[in-house]
């Protein structure tokens, strides 16, 4: 990488480290002014809704620290290894300086969340839920860009050939893209999972509910994660379906497969959102979905027939 994004690389890792560890200098001054208990979590509103002892103040430093040392772990992995993607060496150089910028930006919004919490436990008052809201919004923002950028890099500076063999750079980013998409939703329901229904969970009646908007009605919260399990699924059985076509070197087949995985990370993607937003699924995005998928089918039945009609047989 070259010198500027080094030097923005330990900027942005050093302002996540100064703003967690700030954080902790101010709880721990405030140490001998807090109760023994203290109110350390928060509802949708921004009010405590759990009360413990103030030791449990340190779980914002301990969780945020983990995530900052691994975001910068990974980082550094990436600085030493080789992307082993199908690209020139200028893309490459390009591509490993926009991912560890990426995780660099996370870590910077995961160090802003968690000082926040960090503050409002350490000052015991209300959360702002737009704040951390916003925090949240900025952190997916954050990633869509990253995974877009990274796609177009590669797509740019792809090492030309003939014919786009199973294990190329399209098929890398399609893989890579969808399941991060996946384990970003997944990550953030387990985030919110406390806080659904909103602006019911702290009602007992609504323990273990979410609000389903499609069904107009309250349902058990655990078939949030049936979207998710749904899409994991399929990303699987396309996983092996691709690894079976490459060995027998159909590579059309292989093409189809890594549509399908990119279609189902970005649209569970965006109904798992809408699920833990509580807003419904729309037609419209599921006929898109559809749309969509016949479209890669019949993209993938043409190239089987230009393929036939190129064979030498």
């Amino acid at each position: 990488m070259k010198r500027p994004v080094i030097l923005l690389h330990r900027l942005l890792t050093g302002l996540s480290i100064l703003l967690l560890g700030g954080s902790l200098v101010f709880y721990l001054t405030r140490w001998h002014v807090l109760p023994a208990e203290i109110g350390m979590h928060f509802g949708p509103d921004g009010a405590f809704d759990v009360i413990a002892g103030k030791a449990y103040g340190f779980y914002p430093h301990i969780v945020g620290g983990l995530l900052i040392g691994g975001l910068a772990a990974a980082c550094r992995f990436i600085g030493r290894m080789k992307a082993g993607l199908s690209i020139t060496q200028e893309g490459e150089r390009r591509f490993k300086a926009q991912l560890t910028l990426t995780l660099d930006a996370l870590s910077l919004l995961f160090s802003l969340f968690f000082s926040n919490w960090s503050r409002s436990v350490s000052l015991q008052k209300p959360l702002d839920p737009n704040v951390m809201g916003g925090l949240v919004w900025l952190m997916l923002g954050a990633a869509f860009i990253g995974v877009t950028v990274q796609s177009i890099t590669c797509m740019r500076h792809r090492v030309k050939k003939e014919t786009l063999a199973p294990s190329g750079t399209r098929h890398r980013v399609c893989r890579l893209a969808a399941w991060l998409f996946t384990g970003i939703a997944l990550l953030l329901l387990c985030v919110v999972w406390e806080r659904i229904p909103t602006e019911h969970a702290l009602d007992p009646d609504y323990a273990g509910l979410a609000w389903f908007a499609n069904f107009g009605s309250f349902l058990d919260k655990r078939l949030l994660l049936v979207p998710h399990a749904v899409d994991i699924t399929l990303l699987t059985l396309l996983e092996i379906l691709s690894v079976r076509a490459g060995k027998a070197q159909k590579t059309a087949l292989v093409t189809m497969t890594d549509s399908f995985k990119l279609l189902c990370g970005i649209f569970f993607f965006l109904w798992n959102m809408a699920l833990v937003m509580e807003f419904p699924v729309t037609i419209v995005s599921v006929c898109l979905f559809a749309l969509l998928c016949v479209l890669t089918v019949l993209r993938y039945r043409k190239r089987c027939k230009a393929d036939a009609a190129h064979s030498p047989g």
